[in-house]
């Protein structure tokens, strides 16, 4: 099975650039996309420098952390956040990188390259949990970082597709559950779910469970204002996960209106907009 799975991602490496719509809503519907394409003319890729250190003050902390790259974070959220001096973390499905609607790997480094944070979101973006067997999540989870780390990236932090948690996932077998989390940790320093409304207490007592408030076209300004509010009072991190930003309407879009309306909450509440790896080195 290693040799078949190191012949894929050879094979997926040399495949050239395909024209494939792409009609995705959020973690919805990303399955039509069944093949990995190479759009990387790189020839050598340095390390990435290495994310600066963060001075915790005790105060309430925030992260954007941008699922799939969606090209309208990269088009929208990307030079609005400029503006107010905010870095944000993009969560990469390698299958989903080059097609119609997402990014690719030079945008992935242009935003590494500017501060931002990348993380790996398996290799073929699959919500059913059926397929996660002990080989195939050995694949999914160390495929993935070893794809997104050969484009120069890191992967050093993992998202599950569809944000299941640890007790969501026992919860759905009867017997022995996919063994995810257990992976993830084998080659991840967090595993990080979309568990709605949820804060994490920093420090962090266990980089697998991560919490976040995942937005979605339904979700309001005073929905967005609330959770600031209470991260500042309870000195929590926050966890904001974001989709596209455009004016579809699809469940888990946002219009350009809210996602500027959020970042001008986060600006008056004074709360540092921090990534994942910062957060996590928090000590006691």
């Amino acid at each position: 099975m290693k040799f078949f799975f190191t012949l894929f991602i050879s094979i997926a490496l040399m495949m050239p650039i395909q024209q494939v719509c792409a009609q995705g809503n959020g973690d919805t519907n990303t399955d039509n996309i069944t093949e990995i394409i190479n759009c990387d003319e790189s020839q050598t890729l340095p390390a990435p420098s290495s994310i600066p250190p963060f001075t915790w003050s005790g105060t309430g902390v925030i992260t954007l952390w941008f699922d799939d790259a969606w090209i309208s974070q990269y088009t929208t959220a990307f030079p609005l956040m400029e503006k107010y001096g905010y870095k944000g973390a993009v969560a990469v499905a390698v299958k989903l990188v080059c097609y119609p609607q997402f990014m690719n790997w030079d945008q992935l480094r242009t935003l590494q390259n500017h501060g931002w944070e990348t993380t790996a979101h398996t290799i073929m973006h699959n919500c059913d949990l059926g397929y996660y067997t002990t080989k195939i999540t050995e694949h999914e989870l160390a495929g993935s970082k070893q794809m997104i780390e050969s484009h120069g990236l890191r992967a050093d932090q993992f998202v599950m597709p569809c944000g299941y948690n640890g007790q969501q996932i026992s919860s759905m077998f009867e017997n022995q559950h996919p063994p995810i989390i257990e992976t993830a940790k084998k080659y991840f320093k967090s595993y990080r779910s979309t568990h709605y409304l949820r804060l994490n207490s920093i420090p962090i007592i266990d980089p697998y469970n991560l919490n976040a408030f995942q937005l979605r076209n339904t979700t309001t300004d005073q929905d967005i204002q609330t959770m600031v509010n209470k991260t500042k009072t309870q000195h929590t991190w926050l966890i904001i996960v974001i989709h596209q930003i455009d004016d579809t309407n699809r469940p888990f879009s946002i219009t350009q209106d809210k996602f500027v309306n959020m970042l001008n909450m986060i600006k008056a509440s004074k709360l540092p907009v921090v990534l994942p790896s910062q957060v996590l080195a928090i000590k006691r």
